[in-house]
């Protein structure tokens, strides 16, 4: 019986750990996610208001940006598109969308703003 408890005890520990490294990560990601989404959306509003890559529509049309866990063009870690689009009265909607992989689930940070 005691055994049992002892058993039943050291998996709820380790269940707890697991799931305490789990939240830590994934924290560490939004972190990541967060920067990156806002390092490239002060980018993009440098360009505003008449550069090619604000043209309405898709950016890239054919998938997405790259960046590594340091938010470096070219990486795996993240995955990074925006889509332009008209605002009204007058001006530009940019919606940035960066996604990655976090335990076999994409998760994604979406960050939006008018000009």
């Amino acid at each position: 019986m005691s055994g049992t408890l002892l058993l039943g005890g050291i998996a709820g520990i380790l269940l707890a750990a697991s799931v305490a490294f789990g939240l830590q990560e994934h924290r560490q990601k939004v972190g990541r996610a967060v920067v990156i989404a806002e390092q490239q959306m002060e980018n993009l509003l440098l360009l505003f208001p008449n550069a090619p890559a604000l043209t309405v529509g898709r950016h890239p049309d054919d998938g997405f940006f790259r960046f590594d866990e340091a938010g470096r063009p070219g990486g795996e870690a993240f995955r990074s598109s925006y889509v332009v689009s008209a605002a009204q009265p007058v001006g530009l909607r940019i919606a940035l969308t960066l996604e990655w992989d976090e335990r076999g689930r994409t998760r994604s940070f979406d960050l939006t703003t008018v000009r």
